[in-house]
């Protein structure tokens, strides 16, 4: 094992290793919601094809 987890001996105010600098390719500025989310995910699958008029 590399590190030992500065939590492992009670509560620490350090961080853990998972909590690490983001790279700037990785980092975001943006929350997308879970409705947001599942469209978009639709229309990647399943095309952007618009609504039939009745």
């Amino acid at each position: 094992m590399s590190k030992s987890s500065p939590r492992k001996n009670g509560v620490s105010d350090e961080p853990g290793p998972s909590f690490h600098e983001k790279k700037p390719k990785n980092a975001k500025d943006y929350n997308i919601g879970k409705g947001a989310k599942k469209r978009m995910n639709k229309a990647k699958k399943y095309g952007t094809g618009g609504r039939k008029r009745k």
